[in-house]
């Protein structure tokens, strides 16, 4: 009679239906919170400030001695998105990470506008030998990196063979992405934030029992606050990676 009574309660079986969805989607989203692994992400930006032409002859800018037709600005963020640490030693000695540059184009200077801790060891080195800034660093836990800009005299890149570009290799990372904004990070903010935030004070079974207890506040928070966050955060919410001049651009 009882098993009789609860198929005749169609709801009961949509609810039921609706929990094993939400386990599952649970389920998958603790896998990949869980995940450790190197993400190393970048972006990388061009923007000339002078270019000589007929209407500007008169303009000219000096660089040491030398008068300049072209002068850009490449700006560079690198950080690591993943739960792994990147160490010094997964750099791969003879494909070291470096931003490279067209032969045709000259590399005036560079300096890091951005740390996000000291204890990270952030250098820059320009290398005239292969035309390109070299970059290093001790180590980077989750969400550590820097920025920095290049002073040089290339334009933007019409074709592949004139462009500047991230190269070098990392041991275990078979990609490094190109970082952006995305809703997962919205998400990871809203968690870590509220029902997230004692997981620094607890052990893993202490953690699992406290998650379990609160799953239905969790859903409710996670899907009110990432909807929030998608409408209202997703194009102004901080990103301390974002370059000067796309700041810039979301305040106007």
């Amino acid at each position: 009679n009882f098993l009789k009574t609860l198929n005749e309660l169609e709801l009961l079986n949509v609810i039921f239906l609706v929990l094993a969805v939400f386990s599952i989607m649970i389920s998958v989203y603790l896998y990949f919170k869980s995940k450790r692994e190197k993400k190393p992400n970048y972006i990388l930006e061009t923007h000339n400030i002078f270019k000589k032409n007929k209407s500007l002859k008169d303009l000219a800018i000096d660089y040491n001695g030398t008068t300049l037709d072209n002068l850009s600005i490449t700006y560079v963020s690198f950080w690591n998105k993943g739960r792994l640490t990147i160490n010094s030693s997964d750099f791969v000695k003879k494909d070291p990470m470096r931003i490279e540059f067209p032969k045709s184009s000259q590399i005036l200077g560079s300096e890091i506008t951005y740390r996000k801790h000291e204890k990270n060891d952030f250098s820059i080195k320009i290398s005239q030998k292969s035309n390109s800034v070299l970059f290093n660093f001790d180590y980077l836990d989750k969400n550590q990196g820097f920025k920095f800009r290049i002073y040089h005299t290339s334009t933007e890149a019409k074709n592949k063979s004139n462009e500047i570009k991230l190269s070098g290799s990392l041991k275990g990372v078979k990609k490094i992405n190109v970082g952006m904004a995305e809703p997962q990070h919205y998400a990871d903010y809203i968690f870590e934030n509220t029902v997230g935030y004692p997981r620094k004070w607890m052990n893993n079974f202490i953690w699992k029992i406290y998650f379990i207890l609160l799953i239905p506040i969790t859903l409710l928070i996670f899907f009110i606050g990432t909807f929030w966050a998608t409408i209202v955060f997703f194009k102004n919410m901080p990103n301390e990676f974002m370059h000067e001049k796309e700041k810039l651009n979301n305040e106007k």
